[in-house]
């Protein structure tokens, strides 16, 4: 299925499965389901940092486009600013290592 108004494609079985009762879980899940851990723990929204990538700007809209047409309330900052968590986490755990 496509997102919104976008040629950014997921499962559509994948997507019928994120959580659906919290925006900012949807909003994670989504940014996982499009770009995987792996570049989420490489990037950020803006490319700024050491060695950050820039998330595709175009995958960025779809994801906002998708969550406010679930949450109508929500707003981009906040969806923008879950997508930045995201990364973080995801950078974090990535340079974790177990003892």
């Amino acid at each position: 299925m496509f997102l919104g108004n976008s040629s950014v494609q997921v499962s559509t079985r994948l997507f019928h499965r994120l959580g659906n009762r919290r925006m900012s879980l949807f909003a994670q899940e989504l940014a996982t389901l499009i770009f995987g851990k792996e570049t989420l723990a490489k990037s950020t929204l803006t490319g700024k940092g050491k060695t950050a990538e820039t998330l595709d700007p175009e995958k960025v809209n779809a994801i906002i486009d998708t969550v406010r047409e679930k949450f109508p309330g929500a707003e981009v900052s906040a969806i923008r600013a879950l997508l930045r968590r995201k990364c973080n986490n995801e950078r974090y755990t990535s340079n974790v290592t177990p003892h």
